[in-house]
């Protein structure tokens, strides 16, 4: 890890965190990844040498735990990156441009997140009172121009 020279907390914490994946892991992590290919999916253009040396530097300084088996946990240290890791998205939303360049868009990592965040039962109970199974089994089918359309439940509890 390069260092900046400096006995200041900002600065050797940035020695840490301030590498271009370092905070993109933790999220990962903190959005319920587990497993090597569970991250990656998440951060879909870090090549494998890279992630991996990014969670070998993360358990390094003790915020990630690899634990039985091939899985990553975040430790205390790093459950406490939570409120950087939101500050930063809430930073992003409020101060940056609201339209992504063509080459910022990328579905993986959306479908990587919606795999982690829809509730199927919600979606279930959904169809159900629409109509039943078939109401789900159309949804799930229809198509626009060869594309599949997203549907979205939003659950108002």
């Amino acid at each position: 890890m390069a260092s900046y020279g400096q006995f200041c907390a900002v600065a050797r914490a940035h020695e840490v965190l301030g590498g271009r994946w370092t905070l993109l892991v933790v999220r990962e992590l903190l959005c319920g990844s587990r497993r090597f290919n569970d991250i990656r999916r998440g951060i879909p253009r870090i090549s494998r040498t890279v992630l991996s040396e990014q969670l070998h530097d993360l358990i390094e300084v003790g915020a990630v735990a690899r634990t039985d088996g091939p899985e990553y946990e975040l430790t205390e240290a790093g459950r406490e990156l939570t409120g950087l890791v939101a500050a930063l998205g809430r930073w992003g939303q409020r101060w940056l441009p609201h339209q992504a360049a063509a080459e910022d868009i990328d579905l993986k990592p959306l479908l990587a997140d919606m795999q982690r965040r829809v509730r199927f039962e919600a979606l279930k109970a959904c169809a159900a009172s629409v109509g039943g199974q078939e109401a789900l089994a159309h949804a799930a089918s229809i198509s626009t121009g060869g594309a599949p359309t997203i549907v979205v439940v939003v659950d108002a509890a």
